[in-house]
């Protein structure tokens, strides 16, 4: 009878390991296929569910099999040496598996900075970013916004992020209402801060193309969730609650001139680098 049990906790271990496997080729296969704006906890439900699925069947793997444990300490002069591994095994790899099935729902879960939630994956060009890191913007004792960066790679190195070819999304949460005329001052100033001024007066068009969107903008209210968006083929592209604004703006290099607003020698907010960068 221990035998038994040990034998079908080590079936259950494989049905578990199974299920996560089948959620990891879902989730890799139906990301791509959606729309950049939908959000990912919708995109990766299905993942996420076979996962807890999976740590259920762990959990009750690790009960059963310790009945059994519990049974044959009870009973340890009428139990062989090859039962007790069994039921011991058992008890080891339902809990190595629920406790990793569990982990891997808490990965998926957004992360929550002053209210504000950020999924842990976005799509984007038919590509997956993770979520590198979040942090909050605050002018004096005011916090303005809460930014996100996603990214293809996760990285601590601001170099690595800045000059990665890749498609990223920094996302701007606001926590306050902002005129455009300050909105557009932060980024000229960031973009002056950490851009050399012969590469910058090579980007002006592009940074005039910025200005023009920023201003078609107007103010950034409360509540608004601002994109960044770029992609090796498109360019940066901005929207503001999933609606397209301006027109996409060409080059890399420019992008990564907008990321050294965040990321650079001189960010806009010293804690809210090291937030995006995984702090």
């Amino acid at each position: 009878m221990i035998l038994l049990r040990g034998l079908w906790s080590l079936f259950v271990v494989a049905v578990t390991l199974v299920g996560v496997m089948a959620g990891a080729i879902v989730h890799t296969l139906v990301m791509p296929s959606l729309p950049d704006n939908l959000p990912a906890l919708q995109a990766t439900s299905f993942y996420v569910g076979l996962l807890v699925v999976g740590g259920l069947l762990g959990f009750l793997l690790s009960l059963y099999s310790f009945r059994a444990l519990v049974h044959f300490v009870n009973r340890m002069e009428n139990v062989s040496l090859l039962d007790k591994i069994a039921a011991v095994v058992g008890v080891l790899l339902g809990l190595t598996v629920g406790l990793l099935a569990a982990a891997q729902v808490q990965a998926q879960q957004p992360v929550d900075v002053e209210g504000q939630k950020f999924e842990p994956t976005v799509a984007l060009a038919g590509q997956t970013l993770n979520l590198n890191g979040v942090g909050l913007r605050k002018k004096l004792f005011i916090k303005v916004y809460v930014a996100g960066l996603y990214a293809q790679q996760k990285s601590t190195s601001a170099a690595a992020l800045i000059n990665d070819k890749g498609p990223r999304r920094v996302t701007l949460r606001m926590l306050r209402d902002v005129d455009a005329a300050s909105f557009i001052d932060s980024f000229n100033e960031g973009l002056k801060n950490n851009t050399p001024e012969a590469q910058l007066n090579a980007m002006k068009p592009q940074v005039d193309a910025l200005v023009a969107t920023l201003k078609s903008i107007g103010e950034a209210k409360e509540g608004d969730v601002i994109n960044f968006d770029f992609t090796p083929d498109g360019g940066t592209r901005i929207t503001v609650n999933g609606q397209p604004k301006g027109n996409p703006i060409p080059g890399a290099d420019f992008f990564a001139a907008v990321l050294r607003i965040w990321l650079g020698d001189k960010p806009a907010d010293e804690t809210l680098k090291k937030g995006m960068l995984g702090g």
